[in-house]
């Protein structure tokens, strides 16, 4: 009996330890678990850190160049917390290379290096895509430079309505031109992509005549003219800036109604004024980011009988910043600058294109008003797989009243790409 008692005892002793062993197998499982966790989070965040000091790097350099052309800014900063950039610059035959390592916990057990390599190229107007609705001055469309949507027509013209000036005009009331950029090296924005880093930012500018007549032969009582951007894959998603006004009265005072075209969100800014707004498209759905009313003071506009009517041939111009926020997500920067024809007139040539930063032409950016901003932030449509996808990207867009020709008129097409560089030039910059 003893025996015996003494074998159960055993057999509890053994299961006894063998439980203890599996529990404290799991505790040091669990301990290994997390801390395996926990490292990876500080290693992604350290990573993170390096690569955004590496950026930093890169924009001192840029600046330093900005300031001065010769500038060759190079050595080791020592930024708040300890942390360090350490910069390269060489002399390259069309600018400089600059090597920019961003080093997290220097030195220590844990250290984080991530290192951009960025040619910063010489000043030079070769960002300027060669692009236009008649670049070749030919006096016809570039027809196989954009493809029509949902429009009739599109012809170069020089008539009475376009006030004699080699002008667009866009047959229809619902459609667009969107740039067919993909198989033409010389519009490549697929390899300006990849030069800037992965991001696609640009300005592009165009000047737009609504032609209203002021009477009851104007077409232009309700209209929406101006740029569709980001279009992914098409036109029905989209941003877009347009020149809009949708009056409620004829000249005569007869009530006029909403056209099919027009979204409800538009409803409340139905009347006598002229806007430019600044909006979002996915097929049915459509929400207007903000917009602003465009007075006689802005020199774009004149009363006609209470009503503003839009100068012709005003110029807008949407300025695209596409960037990362500082949780690695990407933003697009949306800004405008507007002019009128007296500051800014016709071109004669590409020669007198002009962009956001000459501020004799275009002295600010526009104060949005619904919110007050002259910088808005979205990001439901980036970039992110812009190579892959190879979207038209731009469009010039039309909503109007009825299809007739000579009606509607475009003119002074011009794109400036971030990173783009002809095939016989050097860009902007590429980062690797």
């Amino acid at each position: 009996m003893k025996s015996q008692q003494k074998k159960r005892s055993g057999a509890v002793l053994i299961m006894l330890v063998l439980i203890l062993v599996s529990i404290l197998a799991l505790g040091v499982s669990s301990i290994t678990v997390s801390v395996g966790a926990t490292m990876s989070r500080i290693t992604v965040s350290y990573a993170n850190r390096a690569y955004y000091l590496a950026e930093s790097g890169v924009e001192y350099a840029k600046a330093a160049r900005l300031v001065a052309s010769s500038a060759l800014p190079a050595g080791v900063y020592t930024v708040d917390g300890g942390d360090q950039i350490e910069l390269t610059t060489v002399v390259v035959s069309n600018g400089v290379r600059v090597v920019s390592i961003g080093v997290v916990n220097p030195g220590a057990r844990m250290e984080m290096r991530r290192k951009i390599t960025f040619i910063v190229y010489n000043p030079g107007e070769n960002e300027v895509v060669p692009v236009g609705f008649d670049f070749d001055n030919d006096g016809e469309f570039d027809d196989d430079t954009w493809n029509l949507d949902g429009l009739k027509k599109a012809d170069i013209v020089e008539t009475g309505p376009s006030g004699g000036e080699p002008a667009l005009d866009l047959m229809g009331t619902v459609g667009s031109i969107q740039l067919n950029w993909q198989n033409k090296p010389e519009l490549d924005l697929a390899n300006a992509w990849n030069s800037n880093g992965q991001l696609l930012g640009y300005e592009v500018q165009m000047k737009v005549s609504p032609f209203d007549t002021g009477n009851e032969q104007a077409f232009s009582h309700h209209y929406m003219l101006g740029i569709s951007f980001r279009l992914y894959p098409d036109i029905s998603r989209s941003y877009g800036i347009s020149f809009f006004r949708s009056r409620l009265l004829t000249a005569n005072g007869k009530p006029e109604s909403s056209p099919d075209w027009l979204p409800a969100e538009l409803e409340p800014l139905r009347g006598t004024n002229v806007y430019l707004v600044l909006w979002y498209i996915n097929d049915s759905q459509f929400d207007l980011i903000n917009y602003t009313a465009l007075d006689s003071s802005s020199g774009m506009v004149w009363i006609n009988e209470g009503v503003s009517e839009l100068k012709d041939y005003s110029t807008m111009l949407l300025k695209l910043d596409e960037k990362f926020a500082a949780n690695g997500d990407r933003e697009n920067h949306i800004s405008a600058f507007l002019q009128n024809t007296a500051v800014y007139p016709n071109w004669d040539s590409a020669d007198d294109i002009r962009w956001s930063g000459d501020a004799a032409v275009f002295p600010a950016a526009v104060q949005w008003d619904y919110p007050v901003t002259q910088n808005n932030i979205d990001s439901r449509l980036t970039s992110i797989n812009f190579a892959i996808d190879r979207p038209s990207e731009i469009a010039v867009h039309v909503y109007y009243d009825l299809s007739g020709a000579n009606k509607k008129f475009f003119d002074d097409f011009a794109m400036k790409v971030d990173g783009f560089e002809t095939p016989t030039g050097d860009g902007d910059q590429i980062q690797y």
